[in-house]
Formats: C-alpha cells, structure tokens, sequence
C-alpha cells in the first residue's frame, strides 16, 4: 500500500513538475520592472517601448518595416489578428528577428497564430499584450490560450500585459 501511495505521489510530481516548467510566465509589465535592477529595468523598458526598428500594419492595411540604420526589426506591433498574417506575407524572411511580439489589444478579438510560430518568430523574448480594457494574468490566460500554447514549447519567453490610460 504504502508503495503504491509513492508511486502515486511521484507520478503527480512528475506530471505537475513537467507542466509547471513549460508553461511561460505572464506578468503584468510594471511589476515585471520593478523586480528588476535599475540598469536592467531600463534595458526592458527601452526595448519594449523604445523607438525600435519593426514591422506593423498601417492605417491603411499595408504591411510596412521600419529599420534603423545597423539594426534588425526587434518588434512586430499588431492590432487586429489580421496584421500577423499580413507582415508574415510580405517580410517573412525580415522578420526572423523579431524579438518582441507587441500586441494592442481591443479586449475582443481573437488572436489565433500558426502552429509554425516559434519558426517564423525564432528570437522571440517578449510577448507585450496591451490594452484599454482591465488586463490580468487569468484575462491573458484565457483569451490568449492558443499563443500560451504556442509558447509552451520553448522556455524564456516571458508574456507582459499592461492595462493602458484612456486618451482624454
């Protein structure tokens, strides 16, 4: 009997153990900076809002790059779940850089990405999720799951959200 409890309890430990180690963390972006030294919370901070060379979709639904002399495209901005599919088909070869995946979200549409993500987004650090709605860790969880998912596979990549001010 007392076998079979530890065969059990090791079972779940295991079970839990793997799962616990593969999933990415998601923070809030203000809490994420502030666990941070004063030189490295400036380092996130410029890369995640600093001017960076990036690639996003225009007002009028063009894909565009915007590339500062000697650097590579670190961000990709979206705003509608359209925007992904359109940079991947006109910068697909440009955007292997991306490092931050920055989206604006409007609290209703649904972002769905390609199994081949991670492939298309190697360098992938930072997933930045920003909105005017209240943002948490489970509103993330829930309306993001198939990026979690997506993400799940390679560890170090780290999920911000940040709820912004309204415009006055």
């Amino acid at each position: 009997m007392r076998r079979a409890v530890l065969y059990i309890t090791i079972f779940f430990a295991l079970c839990f153990g793997f799962k616990a180690q593969s999933q990415n963390a998601v923070t809030e972006y203000d809490v994420k900076l502030n666990s941070l030294q004063n030189s490295s919370r400036e380092i996130l901070n410029n890369f995640i809002n600093g001017p960076q060379s990036s690639a996003f979709v225009n007002d009028d639904q063009q894909p565009k790059i915007y590339v500062r002399s000697g650097e590579n495209i670190n961000t990709l901005f979206l705003k509608k779940p359209s925007d992904f599919t359109l940079i991947t088909q006109d910068y697909a070869n440009e955007i292997s850089t991306i490092k931050v995946l920055n989206i604006e979200w409007n609290g209703s549409d649904v972002f769905n990405f390609p199994n081949n993500l991670l492939s298309i987004l190697p360098n992938l650090e930072y997933v930045y999720v920003r909105s005017y709605q209240n943002l948490s860790k489970q509103t993330i969880e829930t309306n993001f799951q198939n990026l979690l998912a997506l993400l799940s596979s390679k560890s170090g990549v780290e999920v911000l959200y940040l709820t912004m001010e309204q415009p006055q």
